[in-house]
């Protein structure tokens, strides 16, 4: 009979000690998931931000290829 109550209790230690475990990993994966959608969020923003700049580039670009670009400064 104590063998019996020294296993049920150690099956209960082991199932506390999964808990626990299971608890850590469940906070772990609720962190790292906050962490991976604030990552997502900034890099959305800075693909737009790279968005604008290539078309400011672009813009710049067409501009420099205009005839006005193609004449000597005033004071030629």
């Amino acid at each position: 009979m104590e063998k019996l109550q020294q296993l049920l209790h150690d099956l209960s230690n082991q199932v506390t000690e999964l808990q626990s475990q299971m608890a850590f990993q469940e906070h772990t994966i609720a962190t790292l998931n906050d962490e991976v959608a604030l990552l997502q969020r900034e890099v959305e923003a800075l693909n737009l931000r790279w968005k604008d700049t290539r078309e400011q580039i672009a813009g710049l670009q067409t501009d420099s290829d205009s005839p006005l670009s193609e004449q000597p400064p005033p004071h030629y």
